[in-house]
């Protein structure tokens, strides 16, 4: 069907296993802790999506900040990409907490904002 890769929650990533390693496909687990990384890493993952990182607009009051990030990518033996409450503003301090990438939720999916544009403000931002 083209698919390029599979993207799995935190609850299923045993499953991960269970796939042939032979498909090409790109395998990312969603993670919020260690242990969760650790498990992934060792069901096959070529990287994680971590977080909430900030506190996402969809989730107030969350978020675990850049020092429990770095921790995690230091621990990390595969890419980890950042999410949670990320914008222009923060993206940066991301990257350079070791983040590979950042994905985009609450900066993007705002009815009142000119998405083109702001994700080439990211862009810029995650360049600088």
């Amino acid at each position: 069907m083209g698919f390029a890769g599979v993207h799995w929650p935190e609850a299923l990533i045993p499953l991960g296993s269970q796939h042939n390693r032979n498909d090409n496909f790109l395998r990312v687990a969603a993670v919020h802790n260690a242990n969760a990384t650790k498990e992934a890493e060792e069901a096959g993952a070529d990287a994680v999506v971590f977080g909430p990182v900030f506190p996402p607009g969809s989730k107030p009051g969350l978020g675990v900040g850049l020092n429990a990030l770095k921790r995690l990518i230091d621990d990390c033996n595969i890419p980890v990409i950042a999410i949670g409450g990320i914008d222009v503003a923060n993206v940066r301090e991301c990257l350079d907490a070791g983040a590979t990438g950042a994905a985009f939720v609450s900066a993007v999916s705002n009815p009142t904002i000119d998405t083109s544009s702001k994700i080439k403000e990211l862009c810029v931002a995650m360049r600088s």
